[in-house]
């Protein structure tokens, strides 16, 4: 099943997904943004080791790039859409519970406005 794809768009018109991708060198933000299209397109990729479901209906996508293990936060949302919240570079073996609660904040805000925040993926 192929999804739509976006990410959430925050009050002031940042999306915390794609300001993340920034921060990385060109060539590792070409391979988020890749697998993150697969991810769509693909229901294999939406497990493991590709993606993980964390907790309360968030998942993340696990890249390693050349600036690290990169953890991507994602929801589904009516069926059809892939929504991205953020990203971050991991120091540690474990997720940070902070990085998901933000997240599922994001999230919930995306599910409270109407119509919903989101911004397509380039």
């Amino acid at each position: 099943m192929n999804l739509s794809l976006g990410c959430v768009r925050l009050e002031n018109g940042r999306c915390p997904f794609l300001d993340g991708l920034e921060e990385l060198p060109v060539t590792d933000q070409a391979k988020v943004l890749a697998r993150a299209k697969r991810l769509a397109a693909h229901d294999e990729l939406r497990r493991p080791p590709y993606a993980k479901h964390l907790d309360d209906g968030i998942f993340e996508l696990r890249l390693s790039l050349r600036a690290g293990e990169r953890r991507s936060f994602f929801f589904y949302c009516r069926g059809d859409r892939l929504i991205f919240t953020h990203g971050y570079l991991k120091k540690t073996d474990k997720t940070s519970p902070a990085e998901i609660v933000r997240a599922r904040r994001m999230r919930d805000y995306y599910e409270n406005c109407e119509p919903p925040p989101h911004a397509g993926l380039p």
